[in-house]
């Protein structure tokens, strides 16, 4: 097959392609390999869930178009070079971002709202998400100004509130997981992680939602969660018995002893049995209710 001509020019078009790319490459390879963009997607979606690094696109796609004829890979550089000229690019330098998953659940949301693609929330890496959105609808990627107002809204609200919880326990935001899991009024906002290390991101995230959508609900379900876990904290210190001391004579002390170890209980046990018995005694009648 006398492709050798065609199949290097194609290269030389993927190398000075950036990794982000490879994400909107992808989409337009599997648009001319499926029949319609409904299937186009879901494959961009399998591809991308077993993706070890963009790169990998590129090696796919030459390894496939090594093999094709070259009409084929003309056709493919023509559609390439069309839909790379209609990408404007954001100011924004995507690579700073890769890492802040806050902001990205924070704009994934905002943009799948808008996009109304129910399939793009299976994409399970952040990243690959965000750039999926943004390479692959119009409405971001031939209107980047876009993504630069999302970033923008996310900075205003991280400014109010980098922290929407400042609880020391550390335990505290899988208990928040939880608890929104478990009552209807969050369940819009419900997200779902699957290690612990990121459930303080994914809260937050929550309520950076919730605040942009309406600060005063964001006011309200951030006082009922805080005042929930403040109800749940005293009960438990509740239950926890806590050590008294008292100045005994020494003569008590050795009866506390004695009598302690004829009943088998610890001197503090020992007393609060005293107590008890005494009470019943002396504070209650016959029925059991108090006398003063």
């Amino acid at each position: 097959m006398n492709n050798l001509a065609a199949y290097n020019d194609l290269k030389s078009k993927l190398n000075p392609l950036r990794d982000e790319d490879f994400i909107w490459l992808l989409h337009l390879y599997n648009k001319g390999l499926s029949r319609n963009v409904a299937d186009a997607i879901k494959d961009d979606i399998e591809t991308l869930n077993n993706l070890k690094e963009l790169n990998d696109i590129k090696k796919n796609i030459l390894n496939h178009f090594q093999y094709q004829d070259e009409r084929t890979i003309d056709n493919f550089i023509y559609d390439l070079k069309e839909y790379k000229l209609a990408i404007k690019s954001s100011k924004i330098d995507y690579n700073l971002i890769k890492n802040n998953k806050r902001f990205l659940n924070f704009a994934c949301h905002i943009m799948c709202q808008e996009v109304r693609e129910r399939e793009i929330k299976y994409i399970k890496n952040l990243y690959f998400k965000f750039l999926y959105l943004v390479y692959t609808f119009p409405d971001f990627y031939e209107n980047p100004r876009k993504i630069d107002d999302i970033y923008h809204l996310f900075d205003n609200v991280y400014s109010k509130f980098n922290k929407h919880f400042n609880f020391a326990e550390s335990n505290f935001f899988i208990w928040a997981k939880d608890y929104i899991n478990d009552h209807l009024e969050f369940r819009k906002y419900r997200q779902d992680s699957v290690d612990e290390s990121e459930y303080e991101t994914l809260i937050n995230s929550i309520f950076d939602l919730i605040y942009i959508e309406d600060n005063n609900i964001h006011y309200a379900l951030r006082r009922k969660l805080s005042n929930a876990w403040y109800q749940r904290k005293h009960r438990e210190d509740k239950k926890i018995k806590k050590t008294n001391h008292y100045a005994l004579t020494k003569k008590a002390r050795e009866a506390l002893h004695q009598l302690s170890f004829k009943n088998n209980l610890s001197e503090e046990n020992m007393i609060e049995k005293l107590i008890n018995e005494s009470y019943i005694k002396t504070c209650l009648n016959e029925q059991g209710k108090p006398i003063y």
